[in-house]
Parts: C-alpha cells; sequence; structure tokens
C-alpha cells in the first residue's frame, strides 16, 4: 500500500525501515537515496542520536566519500547481488576498515547487517540497510523475506506523482528572514529552527545537532526565483514528508532608522494524505481488502463507489465497513475523513 501511493520513496522511508526491522528481527534500519545522476540527494535512520545523523547532514563529502572505502555511496553502486551484498564476509571486512562504520556502526554497536539495493529506471537508486547489534548474523532466508520489500520500494522510487495529494502536518507557520541574495540569514523563529533541524535536510547548510546559524542552501535558489517573480515557491523532499518553502519581498528597519530590502521565507512542513493513513492502519486489525476500503473512505471516497470499485458485493460490502468502523473506533463512514485529518495532523 505504501509504495503505491504515489509521494515518492522519501515519503515512507520510516515505515519501510520499521516493516523491514520487523520482517528480519532486526534492531535498527536506515536508508540512503540519490537523485538521477548517483549524486547523494538523502537519508533517514532510526536512531535517536542527532549526533550521530549530524555527521550525515554536514560531514558527509568529509567522511562517507573516500575512495577505496565501502559506503553509501558504493553500496548503491549496481554491483554484486542486490540484497545481501553484506553478507559476504569479503565485503564486510572491507566495510569495517571505512568511516560509516567507525563513525555511526560502532557507536550504535552494530556489527553485521543487511542490505536492500533498490535501482530505479531512471538512474535513481537508494538502499536499505538493517543492523543487528553485537555479533548476530543475518542469513539468505532474512534476505529472501526482504525480497517483497524491495520490488515495493523500486515501485515507490519510480512512481512519484506530481498531483500526489499533500498536507500540513501542523497549524503553526515558522518563517526566517535572509538578506536579498539568500546567503545571509538575519532572523529565524523557533519553530523554523526545530523544523529545519528535524529535517534530515542533506547538502542544505543545515545541521541536526546545533540550532540554523546560516540560511540554508535552498533561500539562494528563492532569492534567485524572486529576481523576476512577485513569489517563489521551492519543495525538499525530506523522509516521511516535504519541507515547503514560500517566499516574498520584504524590508527592516536599519540602526539609522531608513528600509532594507530583505527576503521573508515562510516554512511549513508537509506530509502524504495517503501515506500516513495507510501507516495507521498498518496497525489496525484490518484485512488487506479492508484496509483498502478503509483507505478509499479516508481519502474521501463514498461508500456507495464500493462495490464497483473493489468488486464487492453489498453484502460483503457490510460486513467490511462494520468490521472498519469497529477497529477505527468512528461511528459512520463519512466520519473517515475527520479521522484521516486527525491521523495526518498526529
Amino acid at each position: 500500500m505504501l509504495s503505491t501511493c504515489g509521494a515518492g520513496l522519501e515519503a515512507i522511508a520510516g515505515p519501510a525501515c520499521a516493516i523491514s526491522r520487523q520482517l528480519v528481527d532486526g534492531d535498527m534500519a536506515g536508508m540512503f537515496w540519490t537523485d538521477t545522476q548517483g549524486a547523494p540527494a538523502g537519508f533517514y535512520h532510526e536512531t535517536d542520536r542527532v549526533d550521530l545523523k549530524d555527521l550525515f547532514v554536514s560531514r558527509f563529502e568529509e567522511l562517507f566519500t573516500g575512495p577505496g572505502q565501502e559506503n553509501m555511496l558504493t553500496l548503491t553502486a549496481p554491483i554484486g547481488p542486490s540484497i545481501g551484498r553484506a553478507l559476504a564476509t569479503e565485503y564486510l571486512e572491507r566495510f569495517w576498515q571505512g568511516n560509516v562504520y567507525r563513525h555511526l556502526c560502532v557507536p550504535l554497536d552494530h556489527h553485521y547487517m543487511l542490505d536492500v539495493r533498490i535501482e530505479a529506471d531512471d538512474g535513481a537508486r537508494a538502499v536499505l540497510i538493517v543492523w543487528h547489534r553485537g555479533q548476530r548474523r543475518f542469513t539468505a532466508r532474512d534476505a529472501e523475506r526482504l525480497r517483497p520489500v524491495q520490488a515495493s520500494l523500486k515501485v515507490a522510487l519510480e512512481t512519484a506523482q506530481a498531483d500526489a495529494h499533500w498536507v500540513r502536518r501542523s497549524s503553526g507557520r515558522a518563517h526566517m528572514i535572509t538578506d536579498t541574495d539568500g546567503g545571509r540569514l538575519l532572523a529565524i523563529d523557533a519553530e523554523a529552527e526545530k523544523l529545519l533541524m528535524r529535517s534530515h535536510l542533506f547538502a542544505q547548510n543545515v545541521t541536526m545537532a546545533q540550532r540554523p546559524r546560516v540560511a540554508p542552501a535552498f533561500a539562494q535558489v528563492l532569492a534567485g526565483l524572486l529576481a523576476t517573480e512577485a513569489s517563489a515557491r521551492y519543495v525538499a523532499q525530506v523522509p516521511n514528508g516535504r519541507i515547503v518553502a514560500e517566499a516574498r519581498h520584504t524590508s527592516l528597519l536599519d540602526e539609522a532608522g531608513g528600509e532594507r530590502a530583505a527576503m521573508y521565507i515562510a516554512l511549513s512542513e508537509e506530509t502524504s494524505l495517503a501515506a500516513r493513513c495507510i501507516d495507521h492502519l498498518m496497525g489496525q486489525p484490518l484485512t488487506p481488502l479492508q484496509r483498502d476500503l478503509a483507505l478509499f473512505g479516508m481519502k474521501g471516497g463514498e461508500r456507495s463507489d464500493c462495490c464497483a470499485a473493489f468488486g464487492i458485493s453489498a453484502e460483503a460490502l457490510k460486513k467490511h465497513t462494520a468490521a472498519i468502523l469497529a477497529a477505527l473506533c468512528v461511528g459512520r463512514w463519512t466520519e473517515l475523513t475527520a479521522l484521516a485529518g486527525a491521523v495526518t495532523m498526529g
């Protein structure tokens, strides 16, 4: 369900890692992906250790791209088996000599791993990794358990839709102000600081471990757009959603009491409606068909359209509806859309 929601790979990184970890009884999981040119584009990791994740954000080029080292980029390369490359002792021994193992794995007591490479036809690639703590090894059987995950994530990587339904995660509004070139941060509120720090923003001059002191790189993109437009918009895909930045011209009072031009940037955090609803439904005692029906209702679908849409009888729909309403603790079908809103904001 998650792979076909149309929001792309980034939007489902968290649930995909959790599902994969559970399938093979792993201790932790993470994901790394590239753009269509093979350049690093983003990552997600389940650990709460912000200091470790910040290494990927602020020191990736320095630490994790060295020649002769096995790292996230080499794991996305189309070399060797697409699942379980790290099952080979020879490969693991090379990986243990690299900076990813030294800086990320050792502090978390991660020794053995199981890798799943995802390759899109347009050249974009990703790798999902599940880790074991201590000396527990993964097996070839574990690798086979993740083959359906690989197929699903390939679909997600290739089928991101421009018209996917995105909704804001909160009603609040974060903002910051930069100079007109977008290179200097002049002011930022607490909500914007928190949003930027938790978003795993890759190659944007934003750290996860410290409050922002400089303008994110996308501010310069917005400034370039504002040179010819009255307003500008930039979307950054991040794990489990996206950040939308909207900019306009503004002015500030200077020390002499005059005005100087500046750029106002409003930030909002959005999530895929379908992805959040699916994540919620996966934890409910429902059959696959009932989850599909519930998602249809949560997205605003009419109950009267279900028989034709899903090829079921009116009697079967009645039975499935009763099970859905009971599992989701709602009184009637029309309340499913309100539940979707609550799940999204939760």
